[in-house]
């Protein structure tokens, strides 16, 4: 799979999901819109996967906690959906596992949820 990703659209897949907001601009207006197009199970897969996530991963959770109180609950979920198709890109193209970060486990402090499996960490040196 990782041959098939073109190399820099990370943000191509939450465009291809529909979850890229539209982008209204003209001169020294700038205003975006809505999410809407895309592939609607794509869509709906994410979103469904945004709601659990909020729950599972600590991440995703304070993410969607700080969205929330910006935008909404519905907006909220849109965003962290968005944030998972990113993540699930950099799972596809680089092959490694998925590691959220803030989870308790040895050797935690790797900045990117999508860590080397294969790094060592501070036990394993």
């Amino acid at each position: 799979m990782p041959g098939s990703l073109p190399a820099g659209c990370v943000a191509g897949l939450a465009s291809y999901a529909g979850l890229a907001p539209s982008v209204h601009q003209s001169a020294e207006r700038f205003r975006t819109g809505h999410v809407g197009g895309g592939r609607k199970y794509l869509k709906w897969g994410l979103i469904e996967a945004a709601r659990t996530a909020c729950y599972k991963d600590p991440m995703l959770a304070r993410f969607y906690q700080r969205k929330k109180r910006q935008k909404g609950s519905a907006k909220a979920i849109v965003a962290v959906a968005r944030k998972l198709s990113h993540i699930v890109w950099h799972v596809l193209a680089e092959g490694r596992p998925y590691r959220p970060s803030g989870v308790n486990r040895p050797g935690s402090a790797r900045s990117t949820p999508w860590a080397s499996a294969s790094t060592p960490t501070a036990r394993e040196s």
